[in-house]
């Protein structure tokens, strides 16, 4: 193809994020994390406990 090498910048080492070869599941995690306390706050507004002084 005639355009097929103009890409190939787009594969260097220098332009992929390290980020996620050092830590491979920190966005799972914070995504995880993050919904865990959406839906918690959700349940305590919606029946919060009988024991809550404040």
């Amino acid at each position: 193809m005639v355009f097929g090498s103009i890409n190939n910048w787009r594969n260097a080492k220098v332009f992929k994020p390290a980020f996620n070869n050092i830590l491979p599941g920190f966005k799972p995690a914070v995504v995880l994390f993050t919904a865990y306390c959406v839906i918690e706050g959700l349940a305590d507004v919606i029946s919060p406990s009988k024991d809550a002084h404040h």
